[in-house]
């Protein structure tokens, strides 16, 4: 989100290995008006599909891999340690102060 735009995906399962994407916009009317709108708006849509190229074909490969026998089972990929450790920091956190234990404790 920016101050004059919204931009929203409405992903919708169509089966077991397939999804369709729509991506839509809200706009300050105000960006509407200005005269660079279309050229402005052309060249952030592009920037934002080679995101969405990259993260497409990601989300692909992690679904063809989930679908192999070889692949491990669980939350996380190898590759997301990193997630692993703040997920474990914030339980810690969130049990100290949980009502009924010991709640305050450092």
């Amino acid at each position: 989100m920016v101050p004059d735009e919204i931009a929203y995906f409405v992903i919708s399962p169509q089966g077991p290995n397939e999804i369709t994407i729509h991506i839509a916009y809200c706009f300050n009317p105000a960006a509407l008006k200005d005269p660079m709108f279309d050229y402005l708006f052309e060249a952030a849509n592009a920037g934002v599909n080679n995101f969405n190229v990259q993260d497409v074909y990601a989300d692909k490969m992690v679904q063809r891999g989930l679908r192999s026998r070889f692949g491990p089972r669980g939350r996380y990929s190898w590759q997301e340690e990193t997630l692993r450790q703040f997920n474990r920091w914030l339980v810690t956190r969130y049990r100290r102060r949980w009502p009924g234990t010991n709640a305050g404790a450092p």
